[in-house]
């Protein structure tokens, strides 16, 4: 993933990765846990048209369809090369273990 801006709004922060703004979510809100990592692909939400999603949802539809949209390119030009890449948009939310953040 590269690096962003993320704005943590219920911190009042802003962190320089959607890892580190999970980093900072846990440390406030899992204070009982040694480690404050993890999955942000697994616990990370954003919400689109009123559904929930998780990160890791929407980065396997976008790798779904760079890849098509590459073999579309590949079969018209063969030595043809995408070189586009993965990005994605919307509001991120994190969810811990009993709450979300908005």
């Amino acid at each position: 993933m590269n690096d962003c801006s993320c704005g943590i709004f219920l911190l009042d922060k802003e962190a320089t990765s959607v890892n580190h703004a999970f980093t900072l979510l846990s440390e406030e809100f899992e204070t009982d846990r040694m480690s404050h990592t993890g999955n942000v692909f697994r616990q990370g939400f954003t919400i689109q048209n009123g559904h929930w999603l998780s990160l890791d949802d929407l980065r396997l539809a976008r790798v779904i369809k760079v890849l098509e949209e590459t073999s579309d390119e590949a079969a018209t030009k063969p030595q043809g090369r995408s070189d586009r890449t993965l990005q994605g948009t919307g509001e991120v939310c994190w969810q811990p273990s009993t709450a979300f953040c908005s």
